[in-house]
Formats: C-alpha cells, structure tokens, sequence
C-alpha cells in the first residue's frame, strides 16, 4: 500500500538536512556511485544479488568479524509536526523496543527518526511500526561481517548492493564446517585500494550476512506527546 506525506514549510529549511532527514523517515540512504551521482538505496534483510563473489574474484581469504557493534534494539520515531497548536514542535513520539534483543544484549540508546511528514491521521501509527519492523530486522540481532578484498579490474559494487560468496577457505557459522556456498550479503563500505605500499590494486569490502539466521523480533511500543523539538532551518 503507498504512503502519503504531508509537509507544511513556514519559512525557508536547509535542503540537504531536509533530504537527509526524509530519506531516513523512509528507511532509506543516500549512496554515490562509482559514476559519481547521487543514488538513494533503502534498508532491507535482504535484497536481489547483482553479484557473486568466489575464488575467481576474491583476493586472499575472506576475515569474519563480529557485528555486535551495530546492534540497535530501541527506536523512537517523532511524528505529526506542527499540528494541534504545537507549531514547530512535533506531538507524537512512538518508542519501539525489539523484545528478544534487548533481552540478549541488554537495551541500547535509542535511535531516532524525526518524521516531519508522517501524520496521526494519514495512517502514522501504521507507518511508524512499519518503519521500526524494517529497521529491527537489519539492527536488532545484527549478524556478523565479512572483510575480503576482490580484484579491482573485476566487479564494480556499490554500499548497498547484495552480493552471494562461495569460498571454500571462510568457516561456516551455521553448521560449524569449513567452506560457505552462495550465503546472502550486504555490501557496506567499498573502499579502493591504489597505495603500492598496500599490494596491488583491489577494491576492499565489508559485507554485512544478511543470510545469516536471525531470532524473531516480537516488537513492543509505547505511544507519548513529543518533548518539544526544534526543527533547524535555513535561517
């Protein structure tokens, strides 16, 4: 079903903290690409391959670490700006807690949206746990990471891009045995490697595995009037 934002603008806003602060309201994230213009790319479990990553591409053996310091099991989403007389401050202010989560790790600070265009009365609940549902699948059990490097002249990704990665050398956390076959990642921070000193040209990737078997979230919400936010301008 589609979504319906309303905004109200009294006087002039910064357009690229205005942007920033939509497309977070939206799960979303701005990306570059490799031709140097601006993308937008959203938050997801898991997404369609454009890639595979195997022994043909990959530069040495690829390096488990652990994802824990992502981990985020509390969001608050402020919604309906400027309505019932609260002109420039929002009045709703939704918490999400991801029950499993914070029962495993203990309750994180919380993470905030500022939702400007959501409104109570244009389905905000509905879209504020949809948003909190989305986030929690990414962040609250949050699964672990992969470092490889792969030949430059090979594959072009992009943050926000699902590859697959077969390799025989990476340990599988799964099932305890040696070698992983087409497991799902997420490709978040692409760094190309041009130094002599670093060996020779490669691009290298952090991979978030999105595969990986995650505990079902049970979400809990606690609905308040907003503490009064002010919203920055242009000015």
């Amino acid at each position: 079903p589609g979504e319906i934002y309303s905004y109200l603008f009294r006087e002039p806003i910064e357009g690229k903290a205005w942007s920033e602060q939509l497309l977070k309201s939206l799960n979303c994230y701005p990306v570059v690409t490799h031709s140097g213009t601006l993308s937008v790319k959203r938050i997801s479990a898991s997404g369609t391959a454009v890639a595979s990553l195997t022994h043909d591409t990959i530069v040495g053996v690829p390096r488990w670490q652990g994802g824990d310091t992502l981990i985020a099991n509390q969001l608050v989403v402020l919604y309906d700006w400027g309505v019932n007389s609260r002109v420039g401050e929002y009045s709703t202010r939704d918490t999400f807690v991801a029950n499993e989560s914070a029962a495993k790790y203990g309750l994180k600070p919380p993470f905030t949206i500022e939702a400007p265009g959501i409104r109570s009365d244009l389905g905000g609940a509905d879209i504020s746990l949809s948003r909190a549902r989305r986030f929690f699948e990414r962040y609250a059990d949050s699964p672990p990471v992969l470092q490889t490097d792969i030949f430059f002249s090979q594959i072009r990704l992009e943050p926000g891009d699902t590859v697959t990665v077969t390799h025989s050398h990476v340990p599988n956390l799964a099932t305890g045995q040696m070698g992983i076959v087409n497991e799902r990642f997420e490709v978040t921070d692409v760094r190309p490697v041009f130094n002599p000193a670093e060996g020779s040209p490669r691009v290298a990737l952090t991979l978030l595995h999105t595969g990986f078997p995650q505990v079902p979230q049970t979400v809990s919400v606690t609905t308040a009037t907003a503490p009064t936010v002010t919203y920055k301008t242009g000015r």
